[in-house]
């Protein structure tokens, strides 16, 4: 896999970027990484950044701290499809 491109302020638990568009290119280069290190049924080939995380109390996460699959997909139906959609925020490899 591609290395991450982001960078970590010290005692931050997450990456920030200078920009948007220096996310979206990270994640291009990411997929692209991906696609090359295996069969083209193995790895995605679209991502859609989600700015709301899942929930608990939405039923998207189990009590153990799973993902529930099914609550996630109806929840954001209208992600899933734009996802499938392409264009627009849709970032493709």
């Amino acid at each position: 896999m591609a290395k991450s491109c982001g960078t970590t302020q010290p005692g931050a638990d997450r990456f920030s970027y200078r920009s948007a568009d220096a996310l979206r290119e990270c994640l291009k280069k990411a997929l692209a990484a991906l696609a090359q290190e295996g069969g083209s049924s193995t790895h995605p080939t679209r991502l859609l950044v989600m700015t709301e995380p899942r929930s608990i109390d939405a039923n998207e996460i189990t009590d153990k701290g799973y993902m529930n699959q099914r609550a996630d997909l109806e929840r954001r139906a209208i992600l899933v499809k734009k996802l499938y959609a392409g264009g627009g925020d849709v970032i493709v490899a």
